[in-house]
């Protein structure tokens, strides 16, 4: 689902609207995105897996199960993940399938700060954090014994890199523990606001394990149907 700002109207990925800095962060990153090189990240997949993503232009669509994604790790990593679940693909099976990818990436090497958690993926709620784990990945890629061609860093993280975080305009968010921030006290190196979105993330984190167990229920029923 394509995300819009339309009269003050901030729209997710995953079809749910933002307010205050969920909006502002959201626009911020969607600012960044490099759409080509997400492309070829995609494209990068189906060579390192050896088989056709369903859209290249798509992440969701082409990784939702977690199954590509399992392939890819053992690809890069000989049976790093030792069973893939590839059948009855129910929410259960694939969050499953995208939890064990994870935990792949994590003994493989990538950083803790370019992971991303279930929900990013599966719920859409942080698609582009998704793109910079597997950018990362590709990164590592060499050391794990891959020949073939390895991403280059996209234009716009470039460009990022070279300029100072700016100040944001005056807004609010209450995080973990009740305490309000405000995003004008972010300012120059980027160091705060990197600490207010993890504390954002944490936040997401505690919902998701709660949707997880809901999750597991509806999907054990549906089995033993």
């Amino acid at each position: 689902m394509s995300s819009h700002k339309h009269l003050g109207v901030v729209i997710g990925h995953d079809g749910n609207r933002l307010y205050g800095f969920d909006a502002e962060l959201f626009l911020k990153m969607e600012a960044k995105r490099d759409r080509k090189w997400e492309h070829r990240i995609l494209e990068w997949i189906q060579d390192v897996v050896g088989e056709k993503l369903a859209d290249l232009d798509d992440v969701w669509v082409s990784l939702k199960s977690g199954v590509i994604l399992c392939k890819l790790a053992n690809r890069l990593k000989p049976n790093i993940i030792p069973k893939i679940s590839t059948t009855r693909l129910v929410a259960l099976v694939e969050r499953d399938n995208i939890d064990l990818f994870l935990q792949a990436c994590w003994k493989l090497g990538v950083p803790s700060s370019e992971m991303f958690n279930t929900s990013d993926l599966y719920n859409r709620k942080a698609i582009t954090q998704v793109y910079s784990c597997l950018a990362a990945l590709s990164k590592l890629s060499p050391k794990l014994g891959w020949k073939g061609a390895v991403l280059k860093e996209s234009s716009a993280n470039s460009k990022a890199a070279q300029q100072p975080t700016k100040k944001w305009a005056e807004v609010q968010a209450v995080v973990p523990g009740g305490m309000t921030r405000h995003a004008d006290d972010l300012v120059e190196g980027g160091d705060s606001k990197r600490i207010l979105e993890l504390e954002l993330r944490l936040a997401e984190v505690s919902k998701e394990s709660k949707r997880l167990q809901a999750d597991r229920v509806g999907a054990k029923q549906e089995l033993e149907g």
